[in-house]
């Protein structure tokens, strides 16, 4: 009977991951994501339009493409995302989405319309971002604020239960679904009287 030969690869505690954090905001702040994972010796590419301007526009085709690709070939080790929450926040000004209408109330403010369809693309783009980690088997995290009508979570609120998070979007639930994802629910934002 012959041994196996000793494995060349590192103990993943020890490897260098190559780690995509998409919408990571400006990605340098002391607390943020990207700078620790970079503390810790790991190869982080944030993408963010306050990072890379235009270049970071996951809108944008070529930009966009490459990165599907990427996750899609399992170039990266693992991806995080964290879309703009604004619009499916119950701290938006305005009521823009209800558990009923998640993309988008009607009728529609005309002053947030285009805004609703662009933040509608971007849960898109992370529900196609979702599928590609999937397709690789990389891991991925998504974080958004709670849906706040859903009391088994231990975030559910009953003066916000209507809102719409982005967690009610068919898009990304049904990413989410494909992958056998577990959620892991906590109160984001703040409590505020609407």
């Amino acid at each position: 009977m012959a041994a196996e030969p000793p494995s060349t690869e590192a103990p993943a505690a020890e490897r260098r991951l190559r780690i995509a954090i998409v919408f990571a905001g400006d990605g340098e702040a002391e607390h943020a994501l990207p700078r620790r994972l970079r503390e810790q010796g790991h190869d982080v590419f944030a993408i963010d339009t306050k990072l890379g301007g235009w270049r970071h526009d996951v809108l944008r085709g070529d930009g966009a493409a490459w990165l599907v690709d990427a996750v899609r070939s399992g170039w990266f080790d693992a991806v995080f995302m964290a879309p703009p929450c604004s619009s499916f926040s119950v701290r938006h000004p305005v009521k823009l989405r209800s558990r009923a209408s998640p993309e988008g109330v009607q009728p529609m403010p005309p002053e947030w319309a285009a805004y609703v369809r662009k933040h509608n693309r971007l849960a898109a783009f992370t529900a196609e971002l979702m599928r590609a980690a999937t397709a690789a088997r990389v891991p991925f995290a998504c974080e958004n604020p709670a849906d706040r009508g859903c009391d088994s979570s231990g975030a559910g609120w009953e003066e916000a239960a209507d809102h719409g998070s982005l967690w009610r979007l068919r898009c990304i639930a049904d990413a989410l679904q494909e992958a056998g994802a577990s959620s892991f629910t906590f109160a984001q934002c703040g409590r505020v009287r609407l």
